[in-house]
């Protein structure tokens, strides 16, 4: 069985990076799998290379940031990216819930319970990491 999603390589060679991404393209392609190319992007910290790298026929641009496993990842270490999309995230799930929060007639039980399982895991998701 193959599964191939969020993979993540690291390498300091660029030629070295292409060729192993076309290798990997390759093996999925013989396992009956595909790489949807468009919905790939690649981030490089401290090089000078080129914007674009080169995926069999296809080409992959180069982004400053990039957003992997829930965290968004900013070329220059920061995470002032990643801070401002978990608040984004919070106040987008404060917006769905807040009819419910805000109403008096629902009892302060309820609405504790429901911060507890809706809003607060959207804000702690990946912190341990």
């Amino acid at each position: 069985m193959m599964y191939a999603d969020d993979i993540a390589l690291v390498n300091q060679n660029k030629a070295h990076l292409e060729r192993k991404v076309n290798i990997w393209k390759n093996t999925l392609e013989n396992g009956g799998q595909g790489l949807n190319v468009a919905k790939n992007e690649y981030m490089s910290c401290g090089s000078t290379d080129s914007n674009i790298i080169r995926i069999g026929s296809d080409l992959i641009t180069k982004s400053d940031t990039l957003r992997y496993l829930g965290s968004v990842l900013h070329k220059s270490g920061n995470v002032n990216e990643n801070v401002q999309a978990r608040i984004g995230a919070v106040w987008a799930k404060w917006r769905e819930v807040t009819g419910v929060l805000c109403d008096r007639k629902m009892p302060p039980m309820l609405k504790g319970q429901i911060y507890k399982c809706m809003i607060r895991p959207v804000l702690l998701y990946g912190g341990d990491c």
